[in-house]
């Protein structure tokens, strides 16, 4: 997920761009701007117009965030011999502790309820 200060990274990249005008060459116009939001300094890169528009879309509005619930499961206590939950994000199997987990420690998804 793209993150506040990577946003903010390319859009300084993006001001501190030579400003282009009607004689800018498009495709130069078109590298520039890939350049700056992929932060190819070296401009030996060439993502295309197809990574340019999926680069700003992220940019602009970043996949939602993962959540997930994390509850006891019978099944792994029973095979576990004691009290476990499990994520219904990953269906991993984790040991309880004490408090409430805030992220799952598998998958990295936020945990919205504890049902522990």
């Amino acid at each position: 997920m793209v993150t506040s200060d990577e946003r903010r990274e390319v859009a300084a990249r993006l001001r501190d761009q030579p400003r282009f005008d009607l004689d800018t060459p498009f495709d130069e116009a078109i590298g520039r701007l890939c350049d700056a939001v992929s932060g190819d300094t070296d401009g030996d890169l060439d993502p295309g117009m197809f990574a340019l528009q999926e680069d700003l879309a992220d940019l602009i509005e970043p996949e939602p965030e993962r959540t997930c619930h994390i509850m006891p499961d019978k099944t792994a206590s029973e095979q576990c011999f004691g009290p476990m939950l499990s994520c219904d994000a990953c269906g991993a199997w984790i040991p309880p502790i004490n408090g409430q987990y805030r992220f799952c420690p598998v998958c990295g998804a936020r945990v919205v309820s504890n049902d522990n």
